[in-house]
C-alpha cells in the first residue's frame, strides 16, 4: 500500500515538472513575440516620425495639431526603447513655425489667404 501512495506522489510530481516545463517553454515564447512585436511598432513609428519630419519640414510649419501627435508618437518610440536621432528630428520640427507665412499672410494649402 506504501509503495502505491509513493508511486502516486512520484508520478504527481513528475507530472507537475512536465507541467511546469512546458509552462516555462510557453511563457519564454510569449516574452520572445513580445519583444519582436515592441520592435516592430517602434519600426512603425519612427518611419511616421521621420515621414512628419520631411513633410513638415518641406512645408516649412509645423501646425500644432501635428506637433501633439508627432510628440506622442515619440514618447511611445522612447517607451519601446527607441532613440538614435528621434529627438533631434523633433528639436528640429519644434523649431519650424506653427504656420507657413508668405509675404506675412498665411498660406493654407500652397496659397495665399488674403
Amino acid at each position: 500500500m506504501l509503495a502505491i501512495g509513493e508511486a502516486l506522489i512520484a508520478a504527481l510530481v513528475a507530472a507537475l515538472g512536465a507541467g511546469f516545463a512546458l509552462l516555462r517553454k510557453r511563457l519564454q515564447l510569449d516574452e520572445k513575440k513580445e519583444t519582436v512585436i515592441g520592435s516592430a511598432v517602434a519600426s512603425l513609428l519612427r518611419d511616421r516620425i521621420e515621414e512628419k519630419y520631411y513633410y513638415h519640414m518641406d512645408e516649412g510649419c509645423f501646425p500644432i495639431h501635428s506637433r501633439d501627435s508627432v510628440a506622442d508618437m515619440c514618447a511611445n518610440y522612447r517607451a519601446l526603447g527607441g532613440d538614435g536621432t528621434v529627438p533631434q528630428l523633433l528639436e528640429r520640427l519644434n523649431a519650424l513655425p506653427t504656420e507657413n507665412l508668405v509675404n506675412g499672410r498665411q498660406r493654407i494649402d500652397g496659397s495665399e489667404r488674403r
